[in-house]
């Protein structure tokens, strides 16, 4: 009976693999598209196949597992497998291989593992892919094309692209080892309103603009200042449970130790993204920026007559804003520089530095990253030791076993903001 029953398995298995097969076919990578990527879900697909799913299921689990094991499922790899043998039974059933096979792309992958994982079945061809992600960069720029006649956001900072080291592989017709450039990006507006955007009330305003004002124009309102010392008393208190085992989860994430939404987002809303193709113009220089807003604006090279200026060459159509990553760059520098002090001195970030065994921060201008991991370590140990000073017992785990109430760990935060965390009037 065995034979029969393998016979008409394979039979119903082939029927179903043949309409799997003929639901999954796509004729070639013209089927991608940014939308196609954002609807996309590789969930689902075993419900196509149900016999065949079945078999791999009780292959792939054992029926205690099947009954037992709420955490582990091989939904996942059976969908991958049934696309595997998908692909194998016509290549036109390639929608999961070619998403998967730019996913690799994007991740970095070498040329290399993407063919032997297309031998695989799991992906399409090196050469596949670099078609779709041709075909994809042609129509995002469309859609930036499009974003561009409307209100929106151009973001630009420099690039810097290395290939191979070897000597060897670098001919006379290859590209430097280093290459530079600039990356744009546009993103959409929420809430864009055309009237806010008018250019000549804003060179009006621009032009009979009284000057800055300390007390008008940049000292916080009370209602600020109010926010931002609850977000600093929210802080001192997460590092205390960062570093303290004592407090549950429950504890840890009451609304009491919550940030205070200040414009909060929709749920579920993501600023619409409008990448622009990397030019090899350098915006390190008045003339690269304008050079690159032109590439960016502009189709073809612009040809300047003399006294042929307008609003446009005087670059008066954009409001400058600065981006986050540098102001907070240009800030740690900024307190490195002041608090940098010598090695003698106890306190300053010399000595925390040589205390914490950080070599790479003596330069003017360290790398961002571990220079900001290095002083936000400080401060978290500084505020640490505020805690065992005013917690009132002799450790922070007698303190939690203590079971101090939300509002004594609020309290004793803002002690410790007023007392250790706020700079002293100078006298």
């Amino acid at each position: 009976i065995t034979p029969r029953i393998v016979s008409l398995t394979s039979e119903l298995v082939a029927k179903e693999m043949d309409t799997f097969s003929k639901s999954a076919s796509v004729s070639g990578t013209a089927f991608l598209t940014p939308q196609y990527i954002d609807n996309w879900k590789v969930e689902g697909i075993r419900d196509t196949a149900p016999i065949m799913s079945e078999l791999l299921t009780s292959a792939a689990q054992t029926r205690r597992a099947a009954k037992d094991n709420t955490k582990k499922k091989p939904d996942r790899i059976l969908n991958s497998v049934l696309c595997q043998l998908s692909y194998s039974r016509t290549n036109r059933s390639l929608e999961y291989q070619t998403m998967y096979g730019v996913f690799l792309w994007c991740t970095g992958c070498q040329e290399q593992t993407i063919e032997a994982l297309h031998q695989c079945g799991m992906s399409v061809s090196y050469s596949t892919v670099r078609t779709a992600v041709t075909s994809l960069g042609a129509q995002c720029l469309l859609l930036a094309v499009f974003i561009s006649a409307f209100m929106h956001v151009f973001c630009y900072d420099n690039v810097n692209l290395a290939t191979s080291r070897h000597v060897e592989q670098r001919g006379s017709n290859t590209p430097d080892k280093v290459q530079s450039g600039t990356f744009a990006v546009l993103y959409s507006c929420r809430n864009g309103n055309p009237m806010h955007m008018l250019l000549l009330p804003i060179l009006h305003r621009l032009a009979h603009a009284p000057p800055f004002d300390f007390a008008r124009d940049l000292r916080p309102t009370p209602d600020q200042s109010q926010h931002f010392h609850s977000q600093l008393v929210v802080h001192i208190s997460n590092i205390l449970f960062d570093y303290s085992t004592g407090f549950s989860p429950e504890f840890r994430d009451h609304e009491t130790f919550r940030h205070t939404n200040r414009r909060r987002l929709p749920p579920g809303y993501i600023t619409q993204q409008y990448p622009i193709p990397a030019s090899r113009i350098e915006e390190a220089t008045v003339k690269g920026n304008i050079r690159f807003h032109d590439y960016v604006y502009e189709s073809d090279a612009m040809i300047y007559r003399h006294g042929d200026i307008n609003e446009w060459e005087r670059r008066k159509i954009f409001q400058l804003g600065f981006g986050l990553f540098h102001a907070c760059q240009t800030l740690l520098w900024c307190i490195l520089v002041i608090h940098r002090g010598t090695l003698h001195q106890t306190g300053s970030l010399t000595y925390f530095f040589e205390v914490m065994e950080k070599t790479r921060l003596g330069g003017a201008k360290p790398d961002y990253y571990a220079l900001l991991h290095a002083l936000t370590q400080i401060l978290e140990g500084l505020i640490i030791n505020a805690w065992r000073q005013e917690c009132g017992f002799p450790d922070l785990e007698s303190f939690a076993a203590s079971k101090p109430t939300r509002e004594d760990i609020r309290a004793l935060s803002e002690r410790i903001l007023n007392k250790y965390a706020v700079p002293l009037e100078e006298p």
